[in-house]
């Protein structure tokens, strides 16, 4: 190690001489370094926080509307066969027909992986198989298994930063007129399919639902002497149930509940021959004052600022990722949509805006501070911009690093970005310092950057890679939750890397086209 800084020494003080004979050239050379790797920003998957292999998700499985619970639990079965089957599944959840019983035509599965380490391995890749992997899998395999029903797979890791369904990505659609509305909708669904710029992509609009309206004949009732209120409790009650007393036996109460017989059919043929009693004391049959019809129904509506809406979500397209994706999503909603209605993003994808707009704040507020507690400190308001220089190209090495080891930029990365403000800015202050100390002496600036930055360059290195070293264990994607540590760890490591290499020739650079040669007299002590 000893040796290794006695040579880096040696080259640095020759390429100091380089420096100073051609600073313009290297200020120059720099900045379109800098510039030049803004590029890599926009070759960068951007989202709000990066999927997880938490080994736990949830399969959606949806059959056409108006399938029995009998046959949906058919179709369901298979899927729990495939997935018994499955060796890097260690268990599974199955429901059927929705929490609350009113969705016959829908399945859903908590699905837990193996933990990593006693998974198999992929057989194309040799290398054991993640939670990615196996969506993909999952969305080939569920689709050939039961083709008549759609499959979706979501991401739990993603969840928690939607008030919706959680997917990644989230359009909601607003307008005057519900029809005209959910007409749009099932176009745009139908354009984000085709596009694939989103897999899984689905709706909240749910049309198809059938449903008995009993419309009463008001004139036929009137004439017969029956009353809407003994209409509404009479079907009610025989159909629905009610309790009407109790009874106790051997100390123990039970409810007393009147219902029509399961075996005489609780089906439309039954509802026209209820009797219900007029004000006369006598029967008279549903069929005389009231017409059935059946129609589709709708079942929920939502409604976001008193207006109706109907969302539309979906999982990013691995090639593109979070803020592409949704960015293609608008624009395709934005082509379809008439004068008066409107899209705008939620959930994840709003949370991602507002976040990357609060970090952006945060950076610039710090680099603000940065410069005016230098200023304060060397009392100069030019030398704190020489210190500053090292973080451009700290934003160079970050992004050059993440590209180069095919991270997104994200939450974690912006902060890593955050962190860098305050570890490569310490480089330039030693640099800077130890000059303003040398001139002091009496020498002019050539003099005082040859001889005071070779004598900085040892701290700078070992302070560098001090920071360094700490960076690398989370940057080997060990543990779980490494996904997260990932991005901050490489933004450091390429930030604080590349950073450093070129603060030792820009700031002598800048340092020695923007200071003034003065006089100043050395300090004598009388003794």
């Amino acid at each position: 190690m000893e040796r290794f800084l006695e040579y880096s020494t040696i080259f640095y003080e020759r390429s100091i001489d380089f420096v100073l004979k051609f600073p313009r050239w290297i200020v120059f050379g720099s900045t379109i370094l800098f510039i030049g790797s803004l590029g890599f920003f926009f070759l960068l998957k951007k989202e709000f926080i990066p999927p997880q292999d938490m080994g736990r998700f949830i399969v959606r499985a949806r059959l056409p509307l108006g399938s029995s619970l009998q046959r949906t639990d058919e179709a369901m079965k298979k899927v729990e066969q495939y997935l018994i089957q499955r060796k890097e599944i260690e268990k599974y959840i199955s429901n059927i027909g929705g929490f609350g019983g009113t969705e016959a035509n829908t399945g859903m599965f908590f699905i837990t992986m193996k933990e990593m380490g006693h998974r198999p391995k992929n057989p194309k890749t040799g290398k054991e198989i993640t939670q990615a992997s196996l969506f993909s899998i999952l969305r080939k395999d569920l689709k050939e298994l039961v083709p008549e029903a759609t499959f979706s797979v979501q991401d739990l890791s993603q969840r928690g930063f939607s008030a919706g369904r959680g997917y990644p990505v989230e359009l909601v659609l607003t307008g005057p007129d519900w029809n005209t509305l959910s007409s749009l909708s099932v176009k745009i669904l139908d354009k984000l399919k085709e596009s694939k710029i989103l897999l899984d992509v689905d709706t909240d609009y749910v049309a198809g639902q059938k449903e008995l309206r009993l419309v009463t004949n008001r004139e036929a009732a009137a004439l017969r002497g029956v009353s809407m209120a003994n209409v509404g409790n009479t079907v009610g009650t025989l159909m629905g149930g009610k309790n009407v007393s109790r009874f106790t036996e051997n100390g123990r109460s039970y409810d007393v509940r009147v219902k029509i017989q399961r075996e005489k059919g609780e089906t439309i043929s039954v509802i026209p021959n209820i009797g219900v009693r007029n004000t006369f004391g006598e029967f008279v049959k549903l069929k005389e004052v009231i017409n059935i019809q059946e129609k589709e129904a709708l079942k929920t509506i939502t409604r976001i600022n008193r207006e109706r809406a109907i969302r539309v979500f979906g999982n990013p397209a691995p090639a593109l990722g979070q803020n592409a994706s949704t960015e293609k999503a608008l624009e395709i909603a934005k082509e379809i949509l008439p004068e008066g209605y409107s899209v705008a993003m939620t959930g994840s994808a709003k949370t991602a805006k507002e976040s990357g707009n609060s970090l952006t704040l945060a950076l610039l507020f710090g680099i603000l501070l940065s410069y005016m507690i230098l200023a304060s400190q060397f009392n100069s308001l030019k030398q704190p911009l020489y210190i500053l220089l090292a973080m451009p190209f700290s934003f160079t090495g970050a992004l050059v690093a993440l590209y180069v080891f095919g991270q997104s930029f994200n939450m974690y990365s912006f902060i890593g970005l955050i962190l860098l403000l305050g570890l490569v800015k310490k480089n330039s202050i030693l640099l800077v310092e130890f000059v303003n100390h040398v001139r002091s002496t009496g020498k002019n600036i050539q003099e005082s950057i040859r001889e005071g930055c070779p004598i900085r360059l040892r701290p700078v290195l070992m302070t560098s890679f001090s920071s360094i070293a700490a960076a690398i264990p989370p940057a080997l994607a060990l543990g779980p939750g490494a996904e997260t540590r990932i991005p901050m760890a490489v933004t450091i490591l390429g930030g604080m890397t590349l950073s450093t290499l070129i603060t030792l020739l820009v700031v002598p650079a800048a340092y020695y086209l923007g200071e003034k040669e003065v006089k100043i007299q050395p300090k004598i002590n009388k003794i």
